[in-house]
């Protein structure tokens, strides 16, 4: 690239980056194949990834792909596996009585709206190969058993390199149906940029007895701090008792650093609402008060991804929501696989239209 440098941007409209400042210009000569999510309404490719230079392409082949084509042919690919399910009518969520055809055709419905959370992130599946949730199991490394449908990458390690799980795209989410996995919880970092979080996680666990408007006041508390110093946040409800309130970030700390952040801030209101928070993570000394988790911003920390299901009886699911609507419930309230189109109807538009789009910096230098 050294001979094709020039200190002109070759492009018709600069790039409204950050990190435009330290960019160095080339000359458009050379083709490159980049794995990304989807275009912006900017523009932009979302989630690039490159995957190496293509030498049997010359400049003047390269044209924008047309989305709806590549929709027909997913559509035709996972009809396909829908139909080579094997043992369909199995029952994978005893209460809720949602079968293993069930969760496949939830998974191909919500494969655009969940995959942008997994796409260029290790995953961490939650697996239940037997009838009874107990029996289920986390897993984090690709092995054979999982088949080439489900991806993987090699990541260092002190002992050397060890393959970890990806998913791609909704081939790769029929065939988790196939093989009973039924949560989804990706990293907090790219696996790209492994070391350095994009996000920031703050997990409100409360008691068995908690009441319902007293974790969404927790909630707003962390969302007003947040605010205070500049992070928009995002509310999730996490299929569970709790909600999961999350900032993007640029990935600019590594994950230790992050971490003392955020649980330093966690302290912090516990202290400023001491009625109603703890940072305790000893059970017997939380006092009935709604835990904020900052274990979640940990390397290989994972939270379970929006649009992942639960696996409860229950088959509810981890869905975003918006402030505006949590601020108005008065009492806990669930989605599940089988009400899910009540929760389209509840939010026509994308609660977090702008989660990935948003640039939002930690800048640390304000607290050290």
């Amino acid at each position: 690239m050294h001979s094709l440098h020039q200190t002109k941007c070759p492009l018709s409209v600069m790039p409204d980056r950050p990190l435009i400042k330290e960019a160095h210009w080339l000359k458009p000569q050379l083709v490159a194949e980049v794995e990304f999510t989807e275009w912006t309404e900017q523009g932009y490719l979302r989630h690039p990834s490159f995957q190496g230079l293509r030498e049997d392409k010359s400049v003047k082949e390269v044209i924008r792909e047309q989305a709806e084509e590549d929709k027909v042919s997913q559509i035709d690919t996972t009809q396909g596996l829908l139909n080579k399910l094997t043992h369909p009518n199995k029952i994978l969520f005893a209460e809720a009585g949602v079968t293993k055809l069930d969760l496949a055709k939830y998974y191909e419905s919500v494969a655009e709206r969940l995959l942008p959370h997994l796409k260029g992130r290790l995953v961490t599946l939650v697996r239940c190969p037997q009838d009874k949730q107990a029996q289920c199991f986390y897993q984090k490394h690709w092995v054979k058993g999982l088949t080439k449908s489900i991806g993987s990458i090699a990541i260092d390690k002190e002992k050397g390199k060890e393959n970890y799980i990806t998913i791609a795209n909704s081939e790769s989410l029929i065939v988790a149906a196939q093989l009973s996995i039924l949560e989804f919880h990706p990293w907090a970092s790219r696996y790209d940029n492994i070391l350095y979080p994009d996000r920031l996680i703050f997990d409100l666990d409360p008691g068995p007895k908690e009441k319902w408007t007293n974790i969404v006041k927790s909630a707003c508390i962390v969302r007003e701090a947040l605010h205070a110093i500049g992070l928009k946040s995002y509310p999730k409800l996490t299929g569970g008792k709790g909600i999961h309130v999350m900032a993007p970030i640029e990935p600019e700390y590594e994950f230790h650093t992050v971490k003392d952040f955020v649980r330093t801030f966690s302290t912090a209101l516990a202290e400023f609402a001491p009625q109603l928070l703890t940072a305790n993570l000893r059970k017997n000394q939380r006092n009935n008060k709604i835990l904020i988790d900052y274990f979640r911003n940990d390397s290989e920390a994972t939270a379970v991804a929006p649009f992942s299901p639960r696996a409860n009886g229950q088959a509810t699911l981890a869905l975003p929501v918006s402030w505006e609507q949590l601020e108005k419930s008065k009492k806990r309230y669930t989605y599940t696989i089988k009400s899910f189109s009540t929760y389209c109807r509840d939010y026509p538009h994308d609660p977090w239209h702008d989660f990935f789009s948003i640039s939002q910096s930690l800048k640390l230098n304000k607290f050290l």
